[in-house]
């Protein structure tokens, strides 16, 4: 029995030991040309990214170290980060940052595709034409709040589970916060980075080129699945033909 017991506790040593990694790309580097380039792609993920998920991990193992605090390591990123007012001054930032630049980027990746673009179709289209009266808006909308985010930060498609019928939204914030750090009801279904570098390379100071270009590659399938996996009731929407709208605007 005792052999059992060492057995586990070195194997949850190991789990919460763990490095956190970044997610491999689905598609090619160059998959999404000549929307983004390979080698913003590159960069961006094998350079920030990573950077991202190794100093997460370093602070992550730091936390460790401190007896009082090895409740916190072992919530894992999502649960550490809805609970930063309890994490020791000097690494709350550290993780802040880099634990946000690590979920965001994971998102961010995952939303994207060569086969990317158009409009969605299926609940989260009926739900965008529900919330914003019709994709045209909510791309406006979206669209006008990440040309207008001063400085570094994201701009986000979340639902807000705080409503009753988990109303969609545009959110913006700042550096790598995330959306649950401004409410942990809001669940992100689709980002957009707007720091320098997921486009410098290639569109220079010209954002706004730079976000026009992503909506080419925006995978709208990955979001719908998103949607319809993460059970959000949206008044009659699954009743309603798509494109129908209501008269809700932004």
């Amino acid at each position: 029995m005792r052999s059992l017991w060492l057995s586990v506790v070195l194997l949850l040593q190991c789990v919460f030991s763990q490095p956190y990694e970044p997610t491999p790309l689905g598609y090619d580097y160059d998959a999404l040309e000549p929307y983004i380039d390979a080698e913003t792609m590159r960069v961006h993920h094998v350079g920030h990214y990573k950077a991202y998920a190794d100093k997460f991990s370093s602070a992550a193992r730091q936390l460790r170290s401190m007896p009082e605090y090895k409740y916190l390591a072992k919530l894992g990123v999502d649960g550490l980060l809805s609970k930063l007012d309890e994490v020791p001054v000097a690494l709350r930032d550290k993780i802040r940052n880099n634990g946000g630049g690590y979920v965001n980027h994971e998102l961010y990746f995952a939303s994207m595709s060569k086969d990317g673009g158009g409009e969605p179709e299926g609940a989260i289209r009926r739900a965008i034409d529900q919330d914003f009266g019709s994709f045209s808006k909510f791309v406006s909308g979206f669209t006008s709040l990440a040309e207008g985010r001063f400085g570094a930060g994201w701009v986000w498609l979340v639902v807000d589970t705080s409503t009753e019928d988990n109303t969609l939204k545009i959110l913006s914030t700042q550096n790598q916060d995330t959306p649950q750090m401004v409410s942990p009801e809001l669940v992100p279904l689709l980002g957009l980075d707007v720091w320098e570098h997921a486009y410098y390379l290639k569109y220079k100071n010209n954002r706004s080129a730079h976000i026009d270009a992503w909506w080419n590659v925006v995978d709208w399938s990955a979001v719908n699945e998103r949607y319809i996996q993460g059970g959000f009731t949206h008044l009659d929407s699954d009743m309603l033909p798509d494109g129908d709208s209501s008269e809700r605007e932004l």
